[in-house]
């Protein structure tokens, strides 16, 4: 009987220990993802605040060219495209500035 009882209360041990060692394991895995994904999203502001005028000015100057060889016929495609590369760099910064005007509203369906 003891040795049977004694079998018993170390699996009852081992079981309850292996959820808190489970859930501690969760807890830190949890708090190193967050971790990574604010280095990441620290990482990708501080690129943007770096670098975000070369990219909308490389932008706006594809655009000025495109405009110029098809004679303005591609604006209605390359202002969009100028207007949503300026708001997702400034998405993008650490501190990014205040939006002037609403977002735009999905298309309604039906």
């Amino acid at each position: 009987g003891t040795v049977v009882g004694q079998a018993a209360g170390a699996a009852a041990a081992a079981s309850a220990a292996v959820p808190d060692q489970a859930k501690e394991a969760a807890a830190k895995a949890a708090a190193a993802a967050a971790g990574g994904a604010a280095a990441a999203k620290s990482a990708v502001a501080g690129v943007a605040d770096q670098h975000g005028d070369k990219v909308t000015g490389a932008v706006s100057g594809a655009a000025a060219v495109i405009n110029d060889k098809t004679g303005g016929k591609a604006e209605p495609i390359t202002k969009p495209v100028e207007e949503f590369t300026t708001r997702a760099v400034d998405a993008l910064k650490s501190d990014p500035p205040a939006r002037s005007d609403p977002p735009a509203e999905a298309p309604s369906e039906g």
